[in-house]
C-alpha cells in the first residue's frame, strides 16, 4: 500500500505542466470491462460489473471508516473516487492526486495479517486520503487558484517525508483495529534486528536506505516514528504539524520547523531520541529471556541474505528460495559447510507460493498480461530436480500457495476468481483437472494448505471476520473443521507431522513455533527464538524441525532437535502491545465492519467515453518534459480516473523568438493501441539582412547600409504516434516487443512580415520502428542486467509534401554480459545506419557518435561502443542535511565510429565520399544521492572522454534522478 510517487514527482516539479509527466497512471485495465458506479455522500466506487457483491460490501467499509479515519487530523474529507482493479494478480492500494482518486486492488495476499483485506485497504487508504485533504484544505487558496490539484500534491511532495505518511497510515490500520501491522512482530522484526544486533543508523540512512546494508523500509521506519511520537506529544500533534506545513509551505525546512514548534525537535533529534529508547527496550527484552537452541544449516554469507520456504530433499540437503541484495531471487540446495547450488531461477514467486514434495518442486508465479497491466495471471509451476523437466499450468482464476500430494499425483491451492469468492481446490497431475473444492458459507479468505503423509487431509489457515484460525480438510468433503478459536494474533504456514500441525504464532510478541495436537486440540508453545521464525518443517526421519530464523542478517536456515523443544502450554490469547494500545486509545474507538448496513446502494452503469475528460490541474507556465524547459505561459491538464486517457492544453511564449504557440495533445491507451497526437500552431520568428542602396542621379550606389529585418510566418504541426507495448515477459527475463509508426505533417504559411522567397507549403515525414528488449531481472545493488539484449530497427521518409528528406533506415543492438565479480557488468553497443539526402535536406542521425563527438554529417555511419561499470564505494555518507551519497561507481569505455561522408563541390553536388574514422575511450565517475532528503535518488558525476585522433579531452557533467525507485 503505496502513496505513489505522482506526490515526488509533482513535489520536484511543482508546475510540470507539459501532459507527460504531471499526473501518475498505474497502468490499464481490460478493455473489455464494463464498469459500473455506486454514488453515496461520500465515495464514488468505480467497478467491473461482476464485483457487484463485494463493490456494495466495500462501499459500507468505506463509510464506516469514514466517521473513524479522521479523529486525529479533525477534518471532514471530501467525497473520494474509488477506482477497483479486480482483473489483476497484485494485493496494493494507492492514493494518487491530479486527478484526485484511490486506487485499490481487491485480490488478497498469503502474507495478510488477520484482518480482511478490504477492510485493510479502506483503513490504510483513506488515512492518505485525509491526510491530503488535510494539506488541501488548510493550503493558501492562492496555490489551489494557482494550480489546481498538482498543488497539494506539489506540497505533500515536497516537503512530508514518506515515512510520515505511511507510517502515519500503518499507525490508522493499527489503531482503528484489533490487529494492523503495528502488532504483527513479523513487521517490527526487521527493525528489532537491526537495532540490537547491529545498531541504529543515522536518520538519512534509516530513511533512504542503502546499497551496501539492508535498511527496512520507510513502512517501518514511520509506523515507529509517527506513533512514539503521538505517544510522548499526545494525539494531536501531527495534525499540528500538517496544519503549519500547509498553511506556510515556503522554504527548505518547512517540516522541521513546524515539527519542532511542536515537539521542540527536528526530524533527525526525533529519531535519535525515539531509536535510543527503543534500542534500551529491546535489549531489555532479548536480555530477559532465553531461547531455543538452533543449529545452523545454512553457511553465512557476510551479506544479507534470506532463504525462505525451505524444505528437505533428504535428511542433509534442504531446497530453499533464496533472496539477497546481490543477487536476484532463486532455488537453491543448502547443505552445511558447502557452498549453495542453485537449482532454477524462477519469475517472480508470490508470497508463501513454493513447496518441495520429495524431488519434486511446485510454486505460484506472476505472469504479466501481453498488453494490459491489471490483467496479469498466476500460473502454477512444478519442476522435477531429477529430470529438470518444467511444466506449466494455466487456469482462469488466481492460484496461489499451491502444494503437492504426496504421492505427486495432485496439488492443492488457494483460488481467487474474479468476484473474491475464495477456496481451497485440488487439481490432479499431469491433466490439471479440477478434483474438489472447499470454501466457507462467510466467504473466509484461506492461507498455505499443507497436505498430511497419507495425501487424505490439507490444513490451513483462514481468516474470517474474527481472525485467522486454523482448520483441516478431509479430501473429497465439503465441510471443513475449525481445530483453534479465531484470533487476531497472526499464525501462519502450517504444516502436518507426527500427528501435529506446526505452525508460526506471535502470541508472545515474537513468531515463534507452536504446535497443536490433533487427537485434543491441545497447543504448545515448542520454541524461542529473539525476532522471529517462520516456515516450520519437520525432517524426513522426525529428528529435527526447520526454521527459517531470522536475524539483522536475514533469515538463515536453523534445525531444533526435537529433544530441545519445549512442549508447553500457553493461552490461545495475544500478548499487549503497549504502543498500539496507546494509540488506539487516542481514536474515536474501531469500526464494527461485522454491523450490517441497513442501506441499499444503488448502482448505476460507468461510461467511459462520457468520463474520458477530467480536468484536475493548470498552471501560469509550460513545461516541455522532453527538454525540461520552463517557458511562460500557460497549461490545462486532463486525465481520466480509469488512467487512459489523458490530454493537456497550453500556450507558451518563445522569448528568443517573440512568438507563442498554442498546443494540445491527447492520448489514449483503453485500446490494444496506445494512440496519441498533438497539435501545435502559432507563429516562428527569424531575421535575414537587407541591403539598402542609396544611388545618385547617375544610377550609381554611392552607399549601402546592411540592417537587420526581422519577419515571422505561421506554423502548424500535427503529430500522430500509434504503438503497440506488448509485455511478453516470462521467468526470470522481462521482455518488450513495441512496434511504432509516427506521422508528422509541418504547415509553414505567410503573413504580412515573411518574405515571398520563403518557404510555403507543408513537409510530411513518417517514422517506423521496432523495439525489443529481453533483460534479465536485476537485483538491489546490480548496475547492469546480468545478461540481456536490445535491438531497434528504425525507418524514416517522406513520402508527401513539397520538401523531400530523403530517407534513413538503422539498426542498433545492446548485449549486456556478466563481469568479473559481482554487481560488474559488461554494455556492448553497436549501431549502424545509412541517410540520404535529397535537395540538400536530410534526416537527423538516428546512430550515436562517440562520446566526445558532437554529431556529423554522413551518408553512412557505423558505431560501436563497450562500457564496463562497476561500483567504487558504498560510503553512506551524509553531508548535513543537503546530501547523502550511496554509492559510487564507475564506466570506462571505449567508442569507435565509421563515417562516409559525402563531399560536394562549390556548385552543391555531390562529388565523392571520404571515409573517416574517429574514436573516443574515457571514464564515467557517478554517485547515486540524495538531495536535500529527497526521496528519489540522483545520480550525478562527470565523463571525460579522450580523442587521441585529435589529441584532445572533453568533459561532461551527467545528471539524472530515477522517480520510480520507491
Amino acid at each position: 500500500m503505496n502513496l505513489r510517487n505522482v506526490l515526488i514527482l509533482a513535489g520536484f516539479c511543482c508546475i510540470s505542466l507539459s501532459g507527460k509527466g504531471q499526473y501518475y497512471s498505474t497502468g490499464e485495465d481490460p478493455a473489455s470491462i464494463k464498469w459500473k458506479q455506486i454514488n453515496t455522500g461520500h465515495f464514488q466506487v468505480i467497478y467491473p460489473e461482476e464485483f457487484e457483491k463485494q463493490a456494495e460490501r466495500l462501499t459500507s467499509v468505506l463509510e464506516k471508516v469514514y466517521y473513524y479515519g479522521t479523529g486525529t487530523l479533525g477534518i471532514s474529507p471530501r467525497k473520494a473516487s474509488v477506482v477497483l482493479h479486480t482483473h489483476t494478480v497484485a494485493s496494493n492500494g494507492l492514493v494518487a492526486w491530479a486527478p484526485r482518486r484511490i486506487e485499490l486492488f481487491t485480490t488478497p495476499n498469503q502474507q495478510v495479517y488477520p484482518q480482511e483485506w478490504l477492510q485493510q485497504l479502506a483503513i490504510h487508504e483513506f488515512r492518505h486520503w485525509a491526510q491530503m485533504n488535510k494539506i488541501e484544505q488548510s493550503m493558501p487558496d492562492f496555490l489551489k487558484l494557482l494550480l489546481g490539484q498538482q498543488a497539494t500534491a506539489a506540497i505533500v511532495g515536497a516537503y512530508l517525508p514518506l515515512w510520515f505518511l505511511e507510517g502515519d497510515a500503518v499507525v490508522a490500520e493499527t489503531a482503528l483495529s484489533q490487529t494492523g501491522r503495528g502488532r504483527q512482530p513479523s513487521f517490527l522484526m526487521e527493525t528489532r534486528a537491526q537495532v540490537v544486533q547491529q545498531r541504529a543508523y543515522s536518520y538519512d540512512k534509516a530513511y533512504l536506505g542503502s546499497y551496501k546494508d539492508y535498511v527496512p523500509n520507510h513502512y517501518h521506519l514511520g509506523y515507529l516514528m509517527v506513533g512514539k511520537t503521538r505517544e510522548k506529544y499526545g494525539a494531536e500533534v501531527w495534525t499540528n504539524v500538517l496544519d503549519r506545513v500547509a498553511c506556510r509551505p515556503w522554504g527548505i525546512t518547512t517540516f522541521d520547523r513546524a515539527l519542532k514548534e511542536y515537539t521542540g525537535l527536528n526530524k533527525n533529534d526525533l529519531y535519535k531520541n525515539i531509536f535510543a529508547e527503543l534500542k534500551a527496550e529491546w535489549q531489555d527484552e532479548i536480555k530477559n529471556n532465553q531461547y531455543s537452541p538452533i543449529v545452523s544449516h545454512s553457511s553465512p554469507s557476510g551479506k544479507y541474505t534470506s532463504y525462505l520456504y525451505p524444505g528437505y530433499l533428504n535428511d542433509s540437503v534442504v531446497v530453499a528460495y533464496r533472496t539477497s541484495m546481490n543477487d536476484i531471487p532463486r532455488i537453491v540446495k543448502v547443505q552445511k559447510n558447502k557452498p549453495d547450488e542453485i537449482i532454477y531461477t524462477p519469475g517472480s514467486i508470490f508470497e508463501e507460493s513454493f513447496a518441495i514434495q520429495k524431488n519434486k518442486l511446485i510454486w505460484s508465479e506472476n505472469q504479466p498480461d501481453i498488453r494490459w497491466k491489471h490483467a496479469d495471471k498466476s500460473i502454477v509451476i512444478i519442476y522435477d530436480i531429477s529430470t529438470r523437466k518444467k511444466s506449466e499450468y494455466h487456469f482462469k482464476n488466481k492460484l496461489f500457495s499451491p502444494v503437492l500430494s504426496p504421492d505427486g499425483t495432485r496439488f492443492a491451492a488457494v483460488e481467487v476468481d474474479q468476484e473474491n469468492n475464495y477456496s481451497i481446490s485440488v487439481y490432479s497431475l499431469p491433466d490439471a483437472r479440477w478434483v474438489s473444492r472447499i470454501s466457507s458459507p462467510d466467504n473466509d479468505y484461506f492461507l498455505t494448505p499443507d497436505w498430511n503423509n497419507r495425501g487424505d487431509s490439507i490444513c490451513f489457515v483462514g481468516l474470517s471476520s474474527n481472525g485467522k484460525y486454523l482448520a483441516v480438510n478431509r479430501i473429497g468433503e465439503m465441510a471443513f473443521e475449525k481445530i483453534s478459536a479465531p484470533t487476531f494474533t497472526d499464525i501462519k504456514n502450517p504444516t502436518y507431522s507426527s500427528g501435529k500441525i506446526w505452525f508460526a504464532g506471535s502470541f508472545n510478541g515474537t513468531d515463534n513455533l507452536y504446535a497443536i495436537r490433533l487427537s485434543d486440540k491441545k497447543i504448545t508453545l515448542e520454541a524461542k527464538v529473539p525476532f522471529g521464525l517462520d516456515y516450520p518443517t519437520v525432517s524426513p526421519d522426525g529428528q529435527h524441525v526447520l526454521i527459517s530464523n531470522y536475524s539483522a542478517n536475514g533469515y538463515a536456515l536453523g534445525e531444533i532437535l526435537v529433544k530441545d523443544l519445549l512442549s508447553q502450554r500457553f493461552d490461545w490469547g495475544s500478548k499487549p502491545f503497549p504502543l498500539a494500545d496507546h494509540l488506539s486509545a487516542q481514536e474515536k474507538g474501531i469500526p464494527d465492519f461485522d454491523e450490517k448496513d441497513s442501506l441499499k446502494y444503488a448502482s448505476t452503469r460507468y461510461s467511459k467515453f462520457a468520463h474520458s475528460l477530467n480536468v484536475h490541474s493548470w498552471a501560469p507556465a509550460y513545461i516541455d518534459v522532453d527538454t525540461y524547459e520552463i517557458k511562460p505561459g500557460m497549461s490545462v491538464l486532463s486525465l481520466n480516473k480509469l488512467g487512459t486517457a489523458s490530454g493537456s492544453v497550453g500556450y507558451y511564449y518563445d522569448t528568443e523568438s517573440e512568438t507563442g504557440k498554442i498546443v494540445l495533445n491527447y492520448s489514449y491507451s483503453g485500446w490494444f493501441p496506445v494512440i496519441s497526437g498533438d497539435v501545435t500552431h502559432g507563429k516562428n520568428a527569424s531575421q535575414y539582412y537587407q541591403i539598402r542602396n542609396t544611388i545618385n542621379q547617375s544610377g550609381q550606389v554611392i552607399k549601402s547600409d546592411t540592417t537587420l529585418k526581422r519577419f515571422s510566418w505561421n506554423e502548424t504541426d500535427w503529430n500522430l504516434n500509434i504503438r503497440l507495448p506488448l509485455n511478453l515477459s516470462k521467468g526470470k527475463y522481462s521482455r518488450l516487443l513495441q512496434p511504432e509508426i509516427k506521422y508528422k505533417f509541418h504547415q509553414i504559411g505567410h503573413d504580412t512580415s515573411t518574405p515571398d522567397a520563403f518557404f510555403r507549403g507543408n513537409y510530411q515525414t513518417i517514422s517506423y520502428r521496432l523495439y525489443f528488449s529481453n533483460l534479465l531481472r536485476m537485483s538491489l545493488q546490480n548496475l547492469y542486467p546480468k545478461w540481456g539484449t536490445v535491438f531497434e530497427l528504425s525507418y524514416r521518409h517522406s513520402p508527401l509534401g513539397k520538401i523531400d528528406f530523403g530517407n534513413i533506415y538503422a539498426i542498433q543492438s545492446v548485449i549486456y554480459l556478466p563481469g568479473f565479480f559481482d554487481n560488474h557488468g559488461f554494455k556492448i553497443y553497436q549501431g549502424w545506419q545509412e541517410r540520404n539526402s535529397s535537395g540538400g535536406n536530410s534526416f537527423s542521425n538516428i546512430v550515436r557518435m562517440p562520446r566526445g563527438f558532437g554529431s556529423l554529417s554522413n551518408h553512412r555511419l557505423y558505431t560501436a561502443g563497450a562500457d564496463y561499470k562497476f561500483p567504487l564505494l558504498y560510503p553512506d555518507l551524509s553531508v548535513g542535511r543537503f546530501l547523502y551519497i550511496k554509492r559510487i561507481k564507475t564506466s570506462l569505455f571505449y567508442d569507435y565510429s565509421y563515417a562516409q561522408i559525402p563531399a560536394y563541390n562549390s556548385q552543391n553536388e555531390l562529388v565523392s565520399f571520404v571515409n573517416r574514422n574517429y574514436r573516443s575511450v574515457g571514464l564515467e565517475l557517478t554517485s547515486d544521492m540524495h538531495l536535500l532528503r529527497f526521496f528519489a535518488p540522483f545520480e550525478f558525476g562527470i565523463r571525460t572522454s579522450w580523442l587521441p585522433q585529435f589529441n584532445s579531452h572533453s568533459v561532461d557533467f551527467l545528471l539524472a534522478i530515477d522517480l520510480n525507485a520507491f
